[in-house]
């Protein structure tokens, strides 16, 4: 799948980033001349095709939604606008690597714990199971905070707020614990309980 000359650019300077990077990381002496030398060359060139890869397919969606958009996320960015200019094909490529890559971490993730939890807590299973269709909405929401896979999330304050009776100033660093949120008693009853019927 061809790769527009301009996507191509910024692909290249950001691959010669990280290629920079592995040369540093080789010059140290544990990894000359090893294996593991060798690996990470070859899984950063699998990493690039597949970033290309999604690029491509990337800009065929957005040309298509261009002629003819549909309500879905492609003509959402397509049509999005931040400070009054349009998204560049880059940045909507871009954009889809960080929903491929993300999306797939954090469903995996998701999936593999809630699997865990009806496999644990086999009343709440057996609540799912007797109107799955009608109950999974709930379920999912209470599956997201049971597990909490995405760890934390580090933001850097604009302007001034203050939370929780604590000033944050332009400039401060806030990281938001999302276990710490999704145990917080003040907002859940019996927050390390498994509940599907919480929501």
């Amino acid at each position: 799948m061809p790769v527009d000359p301009s996507i191509r650019s910024h692909l290249d300077d950001h691959l010669g980033q990280a290629e920079f990077s592995l040369k540093v990381a080789s010059n140290f002496d544990c990894l000359k001349g090893t294996p593991a030398h060798d690996a990470v060359r070859a899984a950063l060139a699998r990493v690039a095709q597949a970033i290309m890869t999604v690029h491509a397919i990337a800009a065929e969606l957005v040309e298509a939604r261009r002629r003819k958009p549909e309500d879905d996320l492609v003509t959402a960015l397509v049509q999005a606008e931040v400070d009054g200019e349009m998204l560049s094909d880059f940045e909507i490529g871009s954009t889809m690597v960080l929903f491929s890559v993300a999306a797939n971490d954090t469903t995996r993730h998701t999936s593999s714990l809630a699997a865990k939890a009806l496999d644990d807590f086999r009343d709440q299973r057996d609540w799912l199971w007797d109107d799955f269709d009608g109950r999974i909405g709930l379920a999912i929401e209470e599956f997201l905070r049971w597990g909490s896979v995405v760890q934390n999330f580090r933001r850097t304050c604009v302007t001034p707020y203050q939370l929780g009776g604590q000033q944050i100033l332009p400039g401060d660093k806030v990281v938001m614990m999302y276990a710490s949120g999704n145990r917080d008693e003040a907002v859940f009853d019996n927050p390390n309980s498994f509940d599907l019927q919480r929501f």
